[in-house]
C-alpha cells in the first residue's frame, strides 16, 4: 500500500485507523520496543502505559510519534510490522 515517495507520517494518517486497530491488543510490547529504541522518554512510555483505555493509548502514541519527525514515524512503523507480526500481507507499512 505504501509507496517510495510517501512519507512515514503520511503513511501513519493514511492507515490511522488501521494502526490503532490492529495494535491495542499489542499496544504494551509496541511501548516497550520504542522506548528502547529511544523513540519514547521514560516519562513519556509512563504516562502512556498508565492509560486503560488501549485504543486512546495507540491514537495518543501516534499522535506523539508524529510529532517527533519523519524518523520517529519511521520506527514506530518498523516497530508495528514487528509487533502485529505478519497483518495483512497488501499492507506495506515499510518504506
Amino acid at each position: 500500500m505504501g509507496n517510495a515517495q510517501e512519507r512515514p507520517s503520511e503513511t501513519i494518517d493514511r492507515e490511522r485507523m488501521r494502526l490503532v486497530e490492529t495494535l491495542q491488543a499489542d499496544s504494551g510490547l509496541l511501548l516497550d520496543a520504542l522506548l528502547a529504541r529511544g523513540v519514547l522518554t521514560g516519562p513519556e512510555y509512563e504516562a502512556l502505559d498508565a492509560l486503560p483505555d488501549a485504543e486512546r493509548r495507540v491514537r495518543r502514541l501516534l499522535l506523539l510519534v508524529q510529532g517527533k519527525g519523519e524518523a520517529a514515524c519511521q520506527e514506530l512503523l518498523r516497530c508495528a510490522q514487528r509487533t502485529a507480526g505478519a497483518p495483512d500481507p497488501a499492507w506495506d507499512w515499510q518504506h
